[in-house]
Protein backbone atom coordinates (compact mmCIF):
# COMPACT_ATOMS: atom_id res chain seq x y z
CA UNK A 1 0.00 0.00 0.00
CA UNK A 2 1.54 3.07 -0.38
CA UNK A 3 1.25 5.70 2.19
CA UNK A 4 1.29 8.56 0.13
CA UNK A 5 -2.25 8.19 -0.87
CA UNK A 6 -3.84 7.43 2.86
CA UNK A 7 -5.83 10.75 4.06
CA UNK A 8 -6.52 9.76 6.80
CA UNK A 9 -4.54 7.65 9.76
CA UNK A 10 -4.80 4.05 10.26
CA UNK A 11 -5.37 1.79 13.72
CA UNK A 12 -1.37 1.26 13.94
CA UNK A 13 -0.24 4.58 13.41
CA UNK A 14 -2.40 6.14 15.91
CA UNK A 15 -1.39 3.29 18.31
CA UNK A 16 1.88 4.26 17.33
CA UNK A 17 1.81 7.85 17.80
CA UNK A 18 0.20 7.02 21.47
CA UNK A 19 3.35 4.84 22.39
CA UNK A 20 5.64 7.62 21.37
CA UNK A 21 3.47 10.09 23.93
CA UNK A 22 3.75 7.86 26.21
CA UNK A 23 7.47 7.16 26.10
CA UNK A 24 7.73 10.98 25.59
CA UNK A 25 5.98 11.21 28.87
CA UNK A 26 2.83 12.97 27.22
CA UNK A 27 -0.83 12.65 27.89
CA UNK A 28 -2.06 9.84 26.20
CA UNK A 29 -5.68 9.43 26.57
CA UNK A 30 -6.44 13.58 25.94
CA UNK A 31 -5.47 16.20 23.74
CA UNK A 32 -4.21 19.00 26.34
CA UNK A 33 -1.99 22.30 26.25
CA UNK A 34 0.72 19.97 27.74
CA UNK A 35 1.09 18.82 23.96
CA UNK A 36 1.11 22.62 22.75
CA UNK A 37 4.60 22.53 21.81
CA UNK A 38 4.19 19.48 19.56
CA UNK A 39 1.58 20.70 17.47
CA UNK A 40 3.16 24.12 16.43
CA UNK A 41 5.93 21.82 15.43
CA UNK A 42 3.70 19.55 13.53
CA UNK A 43 1.61 22.56 12.17
CA UNK A 44 -1.59 20.82 13.57
CA UNK A 45 -4.65 23.13 14.90
CA UNK A 46 -4.98 21.38 18.30
CA UNK A 47 -8.01 20.35 19.46
CA UNK A 48 -7.88 20.77 23.57
CA UNK A 49 -9.94 18.38 26.10
CA UNK A 50 -10.99 15.94 23.00
CA UNK A 51 -9.34 11.89 23.43
CA UNK A 52 -6.43 11.35 21.92
CA UNK A 53 -7.92 8.91 19.74
CA UNK A 54 -10.67 11.16 18.57
CA UNK A 55 -8.23 13.35 17.02
CA UNK A 56 -5.77 11.07 15.61
CA UNK A 57 -8.42 10.04 13.46
CA UNK A 58 -9.31 13.77 12.16
CA UNK A 59 -6.26 14.48 11.08
CA UNK A 60 -4.61 13.43 7.96
CA UNK A 61 -1.86 10.75 7.31
CA UNK A 62 0.93 13.86 6.70
CA UNK A 63 0.28 15.64 9.88
CA UNK A 64 0.02 12.74 12.18
CA UNK A 65 4.05 11.63 10.27
CA UNK A 66 4.47 15.13 11.38
CA UNK A 67 3.06 14.81 14.60
CA UNK A 68 5.11 11.90 15.25
CA UNK A 69 8.44 13.32 13.71
CA UNK A 70 7.88 16.06 16.61
CA UNK A 71 7.48 13.75 18.89
CA UNK A 72 10.68 12.03 18.48
CA UNK A 73 12.58 15.08 18.15
CA UNK A 74 11.78 15.90 21.95
CA UNK A 75 12.64 12.63 22.88
CA UNK A 76 15.94 12.32 21.09
CA UNK A 77 17.07 16.10 21.74
CA UNK A 78 19.84 17.10 18.62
Amino acid sequence: MNTSTLTTTTAPLRAHIVKALRKAGRPSFYVTDEHADLFKRAGIDPQYGIRMDTFLRSISWSAAARLLNAIRQIEEPA
